[in-house]
């Protein structure tokens, strides 16, 4: 509640209104009461104690051999009497058994993907969309979905179909945030014999053992590098331009691969900075433990952003590749530059030094000038006088910033600082639109 009413209500330039409460966040006094702080305070852990109840009883259920998620896995389906209850789904089971079958009989992942595109086997998203299924997300988008030897691996990775039912293999990092992370499979909650497995414990074994042999082995080259020659297309895919499409689509998979796993460190990294927080608004921790933590995570991202964009970038750019190419090669070959004459209100860049009491200039004025703006949707920020001196009532407009958006409280506009106002002013304005 208090992160509605403190921050995302404002920052929408949303009036919250509560006629029982007799609360209006328009006016300033009310907004910054001790009275309101509380009772957030309050609501806030009400909802976290709601929610370790409702994942209480979650993970009881699992633990029982209840089946709990939204859509049971390929070659299963729900039972009409039991929602909680995986019976066979047999045309998509025999599916299922033959993969089994094939890697334990030695053929890699992209063999039998191979094998299941020539023969015309439907994937577990078109079979699902055959049967109607109501799922609207798919691990890939498009009408145009081939087997491959990911999705391959997937089914055999996947322990359910010997008959167990696995809960809690990614687990949310704190209450109420939206992230989670893989857990550690001794945190798993497995509970055995709860439907009728497809392969036997041995089959699957077999099956696993196959498959590590083979990643023993040194991976072979990417296949969609070299020329594709007509009639030589691998077994089950399309020759000409089907091959050149698919070896697209594997290649942009690849990258959106490796860009999913630069956001989820990323987001994981935010997560552990919300959990420390959260730790020390709980008491958990001192504010000297908090600041000390904050500023090894903050240290800790700008590492991870250094080494797995910065340098890359850098690097890719003093070889020669131009700016549009880097940008291809990690958001995708549809991305493009577009130019305008004029870009109206964006801010500009950091002046590359603090500022604090005593500056004074144009740069003090912009900050001076984004900070009353965004005041508007924050009443707790002090309005100034925009007059690009940099005095004790800009500081107090600064501090008040920062506390409000987790940066050091210390009234100087450094470089995160900047950027924060920078990004919230955009945010409120609506003014990162290209000029007419």
């Amino acid at each position: 509640m208090g992160n509605y009413i403190f921050r995302i209500f404002p920052f929408w330039g949303v009036r919250f209104i509560s006629v029982n409460d007799g609360f209006d966040s328009a006016a300033r006094r009310e907004a910054d009461s001790l009275t309101v702080s509380f009772k957030t305070l309050l609501n806030d852990f009400y909802s976290q104690d709601l929610s370790r109840k409702v994942r209480s009883a979650q993970y009881f259920r699992a633990e029982k051999g209840e089946f709990l998620s939204s859509f049971a896995p390929f070659g299963y389906k729900k039972d009409a009497g039991n929602k909680n209850r995986l019976i066979p789904d047999e045309a998509a089971a025999e599916i299922v058994r033959r993969i089994f079958y094939m890697a334990a009989e030695g053929n890699g992942t992209a063999e039998i993907a191979r094998r299941l595109n020539g023969e015309g086997i439907p994937t577990p998203m078109q079979y699902k969309k055959a049967a109607g299924c109501t799922r609207k997300t798919w691990g890939r988008s498009g009408d145009v979905n081939f087997w491959t030897p990911q999705g391959v691996l997937k089914i055999l990775r996947d322990e359910r179909y010997t008959g167990k039912n696995i809960y809690g293999k990614r687990r949310r990092i704190q209450v109420g945030s939206g992230g989670a992370r893989a857990a550690d499979r001794e945190k798993w909650i497995v509970a055995e014999n709860t439907h009728e497995g497809l392969v036997t414990e041995e089959e699957f074994d077999r099956a696993q053992e196959k498959i590590r042999r083979r990643e023993r082995k040194k991976k072979p080259e990417n296949d969609c590098r070299g020329t594709v020659v007509p009639g030589n297309a691998p077994e089950g895919l399309p020759e000409g331009e089907g091959m050149e499409k698919h070896c697209r689509e594997e290649d942009a998979a690849a990258k959106e691969k490796n860009l999913r796993r630069l956001k989820n460190s990323l987001a994981s990294a935010e997560e552990e900075r919300k959990a420390l927080y959260g730790q020390f608004a709980l008491g958990e921790i001192s504010k000297e433990e908090y600041l000390v933590g904050k500023e090894a995570a903050e240290r800790k991202k700008a590492d991870f952003l250094r080494q797995n964009i910065f340098s890359p970038c850098q690097s890719a750019g003093e070889e020669g590749y131009a700016a549009i190419d880097i940008i291809r090669y990690y958001y995708g070959s549809d991305m493009y530059i577009n130019t305008a004459t004029s870009i109206s209100g964006v801010p500009s860049s950091w002046p590359g030094y603090d500022l604090t009491i005593g500056s004074s200039g144009e740069k003090v004025r912009q900050m001076q000038q984004q900070l009353n703006r965004i005041a508007r949707n924050y009443p707790a920020i002090p309005t100034i006088t925009a007059d690009g001196i940099f005095g004790p009532a800009t500081a107090n407009a600064v501090k008040a910033f920062q506390r409000i958006f987790n940066l050091p409280p210390n009234g100087i506009v450094d470089f995160p600082t900047w950027y924060s106002i920078s990004n919230i002013y955009v945010g409120v304005s609506r003014i990162s639109e290209p000029g007419t």
